[in-house]
């Protein structure tokens, strides 16, 4: 039986070691064979991520296993290599799914459940399935602009979605694809957000 995967948070990386220990050792009254008891656990998550060395050396002290970091690319494509793998997970643990990308992995079941403690502060995603989910930090998705680009060119810069659609800045604009990338699909989600049953008309603009 394959151990599936669960969410978790740099500062519950104890999780880890109970989600790689925690696998049945059958005794001798079982039909069973007994298993090993594991070396090392796995995590997969997003090639941005770094962890520090101290951090990671801890870990395995206090734990006695190796960590093995696996990058899966961005958010987007993290996400779609844990349901496609979800009857054979290439790790134990997964971090850097993000709440654009939840329900795919939770429609997919991907994870399992653990009853891990959240930072003071933290909140719920506010989806299905919070039983496997830890929130471990939000941030914003912004344009970046090249200021000097535009003060040397005579061009203000753009300050709304719907400067976007100007033809002054036709092939100005560059974004990562909204099925792989985190902050593409935040950014798709924004227009939805701004123009509703209308936002297919906006892109093609």
């Amino acid at each position: 039986m394959h151990a599936r995967l669960q969410f978790s948070n740099l500062l519950a990386l104890a999780l880890m070691s109970l989600a790689a220990t925690g696998c049945s050792v059958l005794g001798q009254d079982s039909d069973e064979p007994a298993q090993e008891s594991p070396t090392s656990v796995v995590l997969v998550t997003h090639e941005s991520f770094v962890l520090p060395d101290e951090l990671k050396a801890k870990f395995e002290q206090d734990s006695g296993l190796t960590l093995v970091v696996r990058a899966s690319g961005d958010a987007g494509t993290l996400t779609n290599k844990l349901v496609l793998t979800q009857g054979s997970p290439t790790g134990d643990v997964a971090f850097g799914v993000d709440n654009t990308f939840a329900s795919r992995a939770l429609d997919a079941d991907v994870f399992t459940t653990y009853d891990g403690e959240l930072p003071a502060g933290a909140e719920k995603f506010g989806l299905e399935g919070d039983d496997t989910l830890a929130p471990i930090d939000q941030a914003n998705v912004c344009v970046n602009v090249d200021t000097p680009w535009f003060r040397g060119n005579g061009l203000a810069p753009p300050t709304t979605l719907e400067d976007l659609t100007d033809p002054a800045y036709a092939d100005l604009f560059v974004l990562p694809g909204a099925a792989t990338s985190s902050p593409g699909m935040a950014f798709l989600l924004s227009t939805i957000a701004e123009y509703g049953d209308d936002w297919p008309d906006y892109w093609s603009r």
